[in-house]
Formats: structure tokens, C-alpha cells, sequence
């Protein structure tokens, strides 16, 4: 098994235990969605998400204090999968897209991050994309205008960054967010890089690492 983290994540990846069994590709590889059932990738999104719900009624009914949640942004939030690759340009459309703010929102995610906000809870979002600033702002406008919720925080990749593996980078993030002073309830995801690290309380992928 792997090793016990201080902490742990809720993900897209947790899918697994309830049989779908390519609900996560390894870090480095195409998201999952890119190769999922759009109809099937739905039915999982919605099913963790309420996982996620059912978990923040549970911890804000504890009374825990500063409480947060950390989204990835790509086919998390935001579905990048409907987009192919351009034939030429050596930019795929996913990318033009996400520079133009047009990315459609995943509907269950958005539905949390808005109920986690109504309740308090700091919803902050941690992304591999470059911080660089026109993407910064295009990533908060398309995240605003598909309807998420105002951050508490948005984390984008520095430049100097590329050299670390994107667990690291990520994992360093939540950790950054808890010397805020906040209690990462959950960290979302579909990627393995978005969960593992720990800085997170709950796992239901660390079952498929057995």
C-alpha cells in the first residue's frame, strides 16, 4: 500500500473502486476523459461529487474551522476532451480555447463548488496551466462565466516550476493553502498528480494503490 499522507484526496480517480476501471490515467499520460464514454464520464462525475457533498456535510457538521476544497481546472471544472488536436498549428484546440475563455463547465463540479461556497467554504483551484497573464485572466474568466464561484485562490504553474513533476508542484499548493490558515477537506481531480502528496483529509483512491 502506499504510504499514509497527513492528509488525502477525493477524485475523480476513486471511481475505480466502484468498477470503472480506467476512471484515472497515470501522471503524464492524456486525461482519462479524452478516452471515456462522454455519457459514462458524466454518470462517475456526478457520482464522486456527491461523495464530495455528502463529505463536506459530514466535516462542516464537525464544526471544522476555515474549511477548503481544491479543484484541478482541466476536465475537472472545465471539459477540455470534446477538442482535438489542430492539424497544423502545433496548438491544440483545447489550448485556443482555454486562451479564449470558452471552455464548458462540468456541471457536477460547478454545482459543489457552488454549494462549498454558499457554506463557507474556500473553493480554490490548482492548475498545471502556465501563470502566465493572459491565461491567468482568460482562466478566471471562464471559470466566472460558466458560474463557478469567485476563488479564495487560483494557483497557476510558474514558469520555473517545469523542471518538478506536477505531484509536487500540486501537493506544494495545498500546502500553501493550509499555511493560509484553511482545512483542505478535499482535493479534486482526474489526474493521479492532482491527488497524490497528501495536504488533503480524504482519499477513496488509496484503496487502488493496494
Amino acid at each position: 500500500m502506499a504510504a499514509r499522507r497527513k492528509g488525502a484526496a477525493l477524485a475523480l480517480c476513486s471511481l475505480a473502486l466502484v468498477g470503472v476501471s480506467d476512471a484515472c490515467s497515470a501522471p503524464g499520460t492524456e486525461h482519462s476523459a479524452q478516452r471515456r464514454d462522454p455519457a459514462a464520464w458524466s454518470r462517475d462525475v456526478a457520482h464522486v461529487t456527491g461523495q464530495a457533498r455528502a463529505y463536506l456535510d459530514q466535516r462542516l457538521g464537525q464544526g471544522v474551522r476555515e474549511p477548503a476544497i481544491v479543484l484541478d481546472v482541466d476536465d475537472t471544472s472545465l471539459a477540455t476532451h470534446q477538442f482535438v488536436t489542430g492539424p497544423d498549428s502545433g496548438v491544440s484546440e483545447a489550448e485556443q480555447a482555454a486562451a479564449e475563455a470558452r471552455l464548458p463547465a462540468i456541471a457536477p463540479m460547478r454545482d459543489l463548488a457552488r454549494y462549498a461556497a454558499r457554506r463557507g467554504v474556500g473553493v480554490f483551484f490548482v492548475t498545471a496551466r502556465a501563470d502566465d497573464p493572459g491565461l491567468r485572466h482568460a482562466t478566471l474568466v471562464n471559470l466566472r462565466g460558466q458560474g463557478y464561484p469567485d476563488p479564495a485562490g487560483l494557483v497557476m504553474r510558474p514558469a520555473a516550476d517545469h523542471g518538478s513533476s506536477v505531484e509536487r508542484y500540486k501537493s506544494g499548493a495545498r500546502a500553501d493553502v493550509e499555511r493560509q490558515g484553511y482545512r483542505v477537506l478535499e482535493s479534486l481531480g482526474d489526474q493521479y498528480s492532482d491527488l497524490d502528496g497528501g495536504h488533503a483529509e480524504h482519499d477513496r483512491s488509496e484503496e487502488r494503490r493496494v
